[in-house]
């Protein structure tokens, strides 16, 4: 039998075509069978003649015929069955779905996968379908496929391992860090050391998480040829949202979490790490004076320090300092009379000290 398409001579029992691929067409020549097969199944009355034997012996040979003719007539069926029941099974969806994908028609391949599927729910067909929906960018449905296999793998106890990968390389695509991070969480240890070079490593931190009673200049850290994205907003750094690292990050007053995550050079994110920074300042210290008190005579400067950062403000009126008092550069003269000293610490933040009270009495 030769091929349809192309001529070329079949193999028996091949389904497609060795050399274009076309399918095979097992259909009968109704003319063939009527004529060569199933009009000498019934058996025609014989002629009568002389020579009983003889004619004995031609139906006998009549009917050994007719029983090969049957015999291959029930070959020919079964064969015809056989093909039509193979193009319309899984293997064959699946086979057809391949080589839509050889020829880059995707959107062919998932049809025919979807076949397969609907004739056997199979974890590589699921994988197939997925791989070219992700190459026709439609992550969402490429996201469905692989949750399908995942649940397929499951249900038959086989190895998730190719499946997570496939969905790793999904998330990593669409900077999805947040299930990516999912994903290392849980899966075994076993399947975390098979899929360790999809996982790029986090940035380190120059600062632990904690309690710090001053601002933080937070430092990251990562390889040479890959950037670092983070947020201040407790969510996980993507594409959209993701501030990118440039220099040291500066925490202030309050609560802060730092997420941050590394992106190679093919750009593709990595696992998250995540710090939290909660900052509250304590107020300076109070100033010390020398002299702290006393009774002069004779003119008297009084010298203030402070052993917090900060600076100081005094008044000699006996009311508390604020910013807009006289700001101590050097040590101030006492004035003449009676007069209570008063001194704070007022901090980068704003932060006040507790306030000093230092008595003098200058008597000239």
């Amino acid at each position: 039998m030769k091929c349809e398409r192309c001529g070329a001579q079949l193999v028996e029992g091949h389904v497609f075509c060795d050399k274009c691929g076309a399918e095979v067409r097992y259909v009968p020549d109704f003319n063939v069978l009527e004529e060569e097969l199933l009009s000498p199944i019934v058996i025609q009355p014989t002629e009568k003649t002389e020579d009983n034997d003889s004619s004995t012996t031609d139906q006998h040979g009549r009917l050994k015929k007719n029983i090969l003719r049957l015999a291959v007539v029930a070959i020919v069926v079964t064969v015809c069955v056989a093909g039509y029941s193979y193009m319309q099974s899984y293997g064959r969806k699946f086979n057809q779905g391949v080589r839509a994908e050889a020829r880059g028609d995707y959107a062919q391949a998932v049809r025919y996968f979807d076949e397969a599927l609907n004739k056997n729910h199979t974890v590589e067909a699921s994988l197939k379908m997925g791989d070219d929906y992700l190459k026709m960018e439609d992550y969402s449905e490429a996201e469905a496929c692989y949750i399908r296999a995942l649940e397929t793998a499951h249900e038959q106890s086989l190895d998730p391992t190719d499946i997570y990968a496939a969905m790793l390389n999904l998330y990593q695509i669409t900077s999805d860090t947040d299930k990516i991070a999912d994903i290392y969480a849980g899966i075994d240890k076993k399947t975390k050391k098979s899929l360790n070079k999809q996982f790029i490593k986090p940035p380190s931190f120059s600062k632990e998480s904690g309690e710090y009673q001053n601002d933080i200049k937070l430092k990251l850290k990562t390889k040479k040829n890959r950037q670092i994205y983070y947020t201040l907003d407790n969510t996980m750094p993507q594409s959209h949202n993701g501030i990118l690292y440039e220099g040291p990050i500066i925490l202030e007053s309050g609560q802060t979490t730092v997420t941050a995550c590394c992106v190679d050079e093919d750009g593709t994110w990595g696992l998250p790490a995540r710090n939290t920074y909660e900052i509250n300042y304590i107020p300076p210290a109070m100033p010390s004076a020398s002299p702290s008190s006393g009774t002069f005579h004779q003119p008297m400067s009084v010298a203030l320090f402070s052993e917090d950062e900060g600076d100081i403000y005094y008044t000699w009126s006996g009311s508390i300092p604020t910013s807009n008092s006289a700001r101590y550069t050097g040590p101030v003269f006492i004035p003449e009379g009676n007069n209570v000293l008063s001194a704070v610490v007022i901090d980068k933040h704003g932060l006040t000290s507790e306030v000093l009270r230092c008595n003098y009495v200058y008597l000239p």
